[in-house]
């Protein structure tokens, strides 16, 4: 699939919350949502999660996990290329590292541009350049004091020359020397898989989701998917210029070269789907989803926007996001203007001629008081330089005494000032470090751990089982890895949940196909000694569309499956 690309940058299905597979399809209403916290739960929760290709799983489980219990988080991240690993790990920082004053909307923005775009701002540039100095301090020292990610990520599963490789990509990302011709890349892309049909790139973008995305995620906006397939501009949260390549797309791949296979930067991801999907499509706020006239009033970039703010609202607080309506404040008197009527009199020529003569007879009155006033100032004004006279006399005196008491206050504050000034200082020096210093999320912090894995699954694996074997509670594997299912089952504890990505939102793909692919995983699934999870909320079919219910299955993002009861 030239589309897809040959590695991922992000995911083909919604972000889930790992504790509540229950709603990996369908999010619940959040007013009929109800938090029963199991406190005396308090064993390690061990989840692995293999080539998820972004960190959406990962935010959406610790940003929920107040909901469930204190059980310590455990999250094993294995991806293809120590690229990916290393983009994992910028998205998760902006998300958990608070060390900088940034607001809540600014971070969420950030994420999304440093997620969706290929080209980012020349703020957003600054911020990847710092935050990659930071990082290589993460991996390389792994000393908490010196970075707060070093406290939650762990890097001993990796080897050196992994860690080294990681140290590289967060240089590229910092080294303006290395060319990262984005743009170029993009259109190469684009005429490599349209062809002839590149000067109809609009009518392309139309039909393809007119007649394959609509149906799987209709609310993705067909305007922003057409920007996003012909510019790779997805989230232009500000109107601002968008003129810098964004480094964190930089993937590596072998290419050709005098006969030779070399390794180089470049955008080989997708062109096709698109970055909607892992957090614009649902959520549990259903203002959201609401539609008028058949169209959906928000746009996927609105509900990502509300779905990451709502993860850091709950990383915060433990509360649910109840998002505050914007109330409408008209002025009363805007509105008795709008509705009162303007009336129109007939006058006579009598009325006409007495409101003549009333006037005139205002007119004489007010010319009499304004003389009479004119004559009272020039007398106060005669009797004030008679009193200035006296004044400068008794002020002479005063001015003298005033001097001598100006000198002892002055040589007072001078001394006072100091102590002042040294005070003033420690107060701000220590404002600024608590600023610096301060955890907004001490339990996440405190209670989860990401452990970073090589990209090479056989290595892991295999020289590793007797210490993976039947460790984890859930596993996560994405479509492009899951032909290795049967492997990944020895890893499953007994009452463990393996979830499986499905090829819903993999356009490319003919309708026929995907039966055939659904057939293959429960054929895995099946031979593994598992069996689907009962109890998996789906969404409501529409009227008007028909689905079998031999259809459903290839109708589900996920696809979650359990150890058949002995």
């Amino acid at each position: 699939m030239d589309g897809i690309g040959k590695i991922n940058i992000w995911g083909f299905s919604p972000a889930i919350d790992l504790q509540d597979t229950a709603s990996s399809e369908c999010e619940k209403n959040i007013n009929d949502i109800q938090i029963n916290i199991d406190e005396e739960a308090k064993d390690d929760l061990n989840m692995l999660l293999i080539a998820p290709a972004d960190p959406r799983h990962i935010i959406k489980t610790m940003a929920r996990a107040w909901r469930y219990n204190n059980k310590f988080l455990n999250f094993y991240l294995m991806e293809t290329q120590t690229s990916i690993l290393a983009r994992d790990i910028m998205l998760l920082s902006i998300m958990l590292d608070w060390s900088e004053d940034i607001g809540i909307q600014e971070r969420v923005e950030l994420f999304l541009e440093i997620y969706g775009n290929i080209c980012v701002r020349e703020k957003t540039e600054k911020f990847i350049k710092e935050r990659a100095y930071d990082l290589i301090r993460t991996i390389t020292d792994y000393d908490e004091s010196k970075s707060k990610l070093s406290k939650i990520i762990d890097v001993s599963n990796l080897k050196f020359r992994e860690r080294d490789d990681l140290e590289f990509v967060f240089k590229f990302w910092r080294s303006p020397k290395n060319n990262y011709e984005i743009l170029k890349y993009w259109d190469y892309r684009l005429r490599a898989y349209y062809k002839r049909r590149y000067d109809y790139i609009e009518n392309m973008c139309d039909w393809d989701y007119q007649m394959k995305l609509k149906p799987r995620a209709e609310m993705i906006n067909p305007k922003e998917f057409t920007k996003w397939r012909k510019t790779g501009q997805a989230f232009e949260v500000r109107e601002s210029l968008y003129d810098r390549p964004n480094r964190v797309t930089a993937t590596a791949e072998g290419m050709k070269e005098d006969g030779l296979t070399v390794s180089k930067w470049g955008y080989f991801s997708d062109i096709v789907v698109g970055p909607f999907i892992a957090f614009g499509c649902d959520t549990e706020n259903k203002e959201y989803l609401k539609t008028a006239n058949d169209f959906h009033i928000k746009t996927s970039k609105d509900v990502s926007e509300y779905n990451l703010r709502s993860f850091l609202y709950e990383l915060e607080n433990k509360k649910l996001y109840f998002e505050k309506e914007k109330k409408e404040t008209n002025n009363n008197n805007d509105d008795k203007d709008i509705t009162e009527e303007s009336k129109i009199e007939e006058i006579s020529d009598e009325d006409f001629k007495d409101k003549k003569g009333k006037e005139n007879e205002n007119e004489q009155e007010q010319k009499e008081k304004d003389n009479k006033e004119e004559n009272k100032e020039e007398n106060k004004e005669e009797n004030k330089e008679e009193n200035k006279e006296e004044k400068n006399k008794e002020d002479g005196n005063k001015e003298e005494k005033e001097k001598i008491i100006k000198e002892k206050n002055d040589y007072d504050a001078s001394s006072s000032n100091t102590d002042v000034h040294e005070n003033t200082e420690k107060r701000t020096e220590e404002t600024t470090k608590t600023k610096k210093e301060r955890k907004l999320y001490p339990d996440i912090l405190d209670h989860s751990k990401l452990h970073l894995l090589p990209c090479d699954p056989t290595y892991t694996f295999s020289r590793k089982f007797s210490r993976f074997k039947q460790k984890f509670d859930k596993i996560y594997i994405s479509n492009a890895m899951v032909h290795r299912l049967k492997e990944y089952t020895t890893l499953l504890k007994p009452d463990g949940e393996m979830i499986i990505e499905m090829a819903k939102f993999m356009i490319e793909l003919k309708d026929e196909l995907l039966p055939e692919y659904d057939k293959k995983v429960m054929g895995m699934a099946n031979e593994a000694g598992l069996v689907l999870k009962k109890g998996i909320k789906l969404p409501e079919v529409k009227k008007g569309k028909n689905v079998k219910k031999s259809e459903d299955t290839y109708k589900r993002s996920h696809l979650v499956f359990v150890f058949k009861s002995s």
